[in-house]
Formats: C-alpha cells, structure tokens, sequence
C-alpha cells in the first residue's frame, strides 16, 4: 500500500518541480530583461550627460579664455568662434577687391559704418579710463559715453586706405566726401594714422599660422606661398549683430543726409516709448 501511495504522490510533485522551475526560469529572464533595460538607460543617460558637459565645457572654456586674453568690451559676451580656410589667392576675386564701384563701396560701408553704441560709466575703470565728461563725448539721455568698437575702426581704416589708393578712379560724384572735403595734408595724416593703426592690431594679434611654400614654375622664384590658410576666427557677423542691437544710431537716416538720426535702443524705453535713463552707475 505505502508503494503505491508513493507512486501516486510522484507526478504531482513532478508537476510542482517543473511549475518552480518554470517560474524560476521566468523570474530570471525578467530579471535579466530588467538589469539590461537599466543598463542600458543608464549607459544613454551618461551619454548624453557627457555630450552636455562637453558642449559646455567648450562652450565655458572659449569664454573664459576670451576673458582671460582680452581687455574688458562689453560684446565679449557675444564672441563665437569658427573655424575655416581663407581664400586668398591673388586672382581671387570678391565683392571687396579691385577697383571701386557703388557695390565695392556699399559693401565696405557696410562692415563698420555701424553707428554708436554707449559705454555706462561704471565700466570706464574696468577700461583703465576715468569719466572725465569735458573731454568724453557724454550722452546725459542714455546715461553713458558714446563709443564704438576697434574692429570697425580698423576697418574703416582698411577702407580709407583702399579709398586712397584707388582715388583717381573716382570721378567728381562717385568721389567719397572724406577724400573731397579733406585737405591734402590732412587726407595724407589720416591715411598714416590708418596704417599705423593697422601696423598696431596685427602686431597685438600676432598671427602664427603657417603659411606653406609650393613649387610654381610659373614664378620666377619658382616658389609661391599657399595662401589657403585655415583659421579659428570670432564669427564677425556675431560682432555686428550685438552691435546693432546696442547702437543709438539710424545709419540709414545719416545716409540720407538726414539730421537727429539718433534712435534708442529698446533696452533704453520704458513702456509706452518713452526714453528710461540708464543708470549711471
């Protein structure tokens, strides 16, 4: 009797074991599926992690050492940097090179004849200048010293230079008025403060990229510099966009030959339009 009994009990605890088993086994492959989902998020969410912080970090380093390798500018803020080839061979042709027209010089004009902006008086220490109002062009209204950025002054240095070199193409109309109305003497002293100006901001900048030789039968050197050189410059567009939206000034309304072309800034109104005085300090 006890042998049978025990026979009658074995498929019911084969059943039991295989239903464990199964279980078992399903508990370990959801187990699994678990640790690999986690894994898995937590592999992408270091990912991205990483990405950002890099992002960042280059994004706090170009920044910081901007900061660290310049004197203060209020459009320090607003630098981005690019990186590309130059194209400068000597048949290069551009919208900026060769012999005068309306578009050659409308499009010079366009690179610095931006305008104004202001400089409050809080930041002249910053700029190792004190606020001397009799001899600082003050602008009572906006609450600071009128100013305008070096690049646009060197720029509009290259211009005159270029306008100077190319003056006899000109005709009585096509003649800019700064070489027209400007005295020989005069005209002879802007054009070498411009040089020296120029002679200055490529001494301070100090470029050291290589410039590479190449063989060129065609030379009586036969040799001639590769003029394609690659570059990380501060984006220039970036420059005149921050500029724009600081400047006073309506350069249409000067190109007009207009008066009272001042405008103010958005950042200077209180509701309704009316002017807000920016604090002084």
């Amino acid at each position: 009797m006890d042998s049978a009994h025990e026979e009658s009990k074995r498929p019911l605890m084969s059943v039991d074991l295989e239903l464990t088993s199964s279980t078992e086994r399903h508990k370990c492959i959801s187990n699994r599926r678990t640790v690999f989902i986690l894994l898995l998020g937590g592999l992408l969410g270091v990912a991205i992690s990483q990405t950002v912080l890099l992002s960042f970090r280059t994004r706090w380093n170009e920044q910081t050492c901007t900061r660290l390798l310049s004197g203060y500018s209020p459009a320090l803020s607003a630098l981005e940097y690019t990186e590309y080839e130059w194209q400068n061979d000597f048949d290069h042709q551009d919208v900026y090179r060769g012999k005068p027209t309306v578009e050659k010089d409308a499009a010079w004009a366009a690179l610095w004849e931006m305008g104004d902006i202001v400089i409050k008086l809080s930041e002249l220490p910053l700029m190792n200048k004190s606020d001397d109002h009799s001899r600082r062009l003050y602008r009572p209204e906006l609450g600071g010293i009128a100013a305008n950025l070096e690049a646009f002054h060197q720029l509009h240095c290259l211009d005159m230079i270029r306008r100077y070199t190319y003056r006899n193409e000109y005709n009585n109309e096509t003649i800019p008025a700064d070489i027209r109305h400007v005295g020989e003497t005069d005209l002879r002293d802007h054009v070498d403060h411009c040089i020296t100006t120029l002679r200055l901001a490529i001494m301070c900048t100090g470029d050291v990229t290589p410039i590479l030789m190449e063989r060129d039968p065609d030379n009586v050197m036969n040799v001639f510099p590769d003029m394609r050189t690659p570059h990380k410059c501060r984006r220039f567009d970036k420059i005149q966009e921050w500029f724009r939206e600081k400047s006073y000034t309506d350069w249409d309304c000067i190109q007009r030959g207009g008066v009272g072309c001042d405008i103010i800034p958005s950042q200077f109104r209180r509701p309704g339009g009316k002017m807000s005085k920016v604090p002084s300090r």
